[in-house]
């Protein structure tokens, strides 16, 4: 399974999480006083806490932009407003994890920072692990997974839909994704954060973010230009299965 750079970046905090928590119950080779063992453990639960709170609102915001992208009618302004929910979930969630890292630094000193960090590095933390986002469970990504047939189109006709979908404007954006994705995991790797250089990468991260979004809703509208409403309720249908596929157990209005 290929992991994306924000994906990278998830992971490497679900690590911390449990490295802190780890922490928290044996002073092990950090060799943590146990005034600074609770510490960790409080924060352990709280970075916890919060992350779930708001990977969970991201991903409802996510599956009520799916739904609104399902009609052939587009409705503009439901899509707006989904996307808007979208994107302060996801801005929330870049913030969320400075903070954590800020809150670590005010309780671990050098030697004991570079000893958690230094457990994540190959699990999710390195730079070079960072590799292309896109926005999880997007029509365009599952569009290639769907075999033309199914659809009604000739191969010709898929194969278009599925090259127009990476135009250059898209793959300056991912690139952009990847590049400073990859810049705030080497800031977070380092005892010495530039919180400041975090929130500028923060800002251009959620700016390309809401670029990608600019442009996948563009596709949308391209997408109901090129496929009968017949055609588009077929991918409708193939795409709710995929989703479901991916994350087995999961209802409507959950994590999709």
């Amino acid at each position: 399974m290929r992991f994306t750079g924000l994906h990278r970046l998830r992971i490497c905090f679900l690590l911390l999480t449990s490295l802190v928590a780890a922490s928290a119950v044996s002073a092990g080779p950090m060799g943590l006083s146990p005034e600074k063992r609770e510490q960790m453990k409080s924060l352990a639960m709280d970075m916890r806490r919060e992350t779930l709170r708001e990977r969970d609102e991201l991903m409802r915001a996510r599956w009520a932009l799916f739904q609104v992208y399902l009609d052939y009618d587009l409705d503009d302004r439901k899509a707006k407003a989904a996307q808007e929910r979208v994107d302060k979930s996801q801005r929330d969630l870049l913030n969320a994890y400075l903070d954590h890292q800020l809150a670590i630094r005010r309780i671990l000193n050098r030697e004991e920072f570079e000893s958690l960090w230094s457990r994540i590095g190959s699990r999710g933390g390195s730079p070079m692990m960072a590799g292309q986002w896109y926005e999880e469970g997007s029509l365009d990504h599952l569009l290639g997974k769907i075999p033309p047939d199914r659809l009604g189109l000739p191969p010709n006709r898929m194969k278009a839909i599925k090259n127009d979908q990476l135009g250059p404007r898209r793959r300056k954006v991912m690139e952009d994704l990847k590049r400073d994705t990859r810049r705030l995991i080497e800031l977070y790797s380092s005892y010495d954060l530039d919180a400041n250089a975090a929130r500028k990468l923060i800002e251009s991260i959620h700016g390309s973010q809401r670029d990608l979004a600019e442009l996948n809703h563009k596709r949308q509208h391209s997408l109901r230009s090129v496929l009968t409403r017949e055609q588009f309720e077929r991918l409708s249908g193939e795409l709710v299965k995929k989703m479901r596929e991916r994350r087995p157990g999961r209802r409507p209005g959950q994590d999709p």
